[in-house]
């Protein structure tokens, strides 16, 4: 989250808060890290749940001399 703060003459204003990433944040020591300038974010999310397509190759060496 981010939220605007002003400080003047001794106080602090809040503005309205907003998200600052959408989905879920990965459970990992660091889940996000920011640029040298402070103007992007690098977030590592947890993607969809489900299953997605594997393919695995065996003996993939083999398939090689044949070319």
């Amino acid at each position: 989250m981010a939220t605007r703060v002003d400080a003047r003459a001794g106080t602090f204003s809040l503005g309205e808060s907003q998200s600052l990433f959408r989905g879920f944040l990965a459970v990992v020591a660091f889940p996000y890290d920011v640029s040298p300038d402070g103007e992007r974010f690098l977030v590592n999310t947890v993607g969809e749940t489900g299953t997605l397509p594997f393919t695995l190759v065996v003996e993939w060496k083999e398939m090689l001399k044949d070319q």
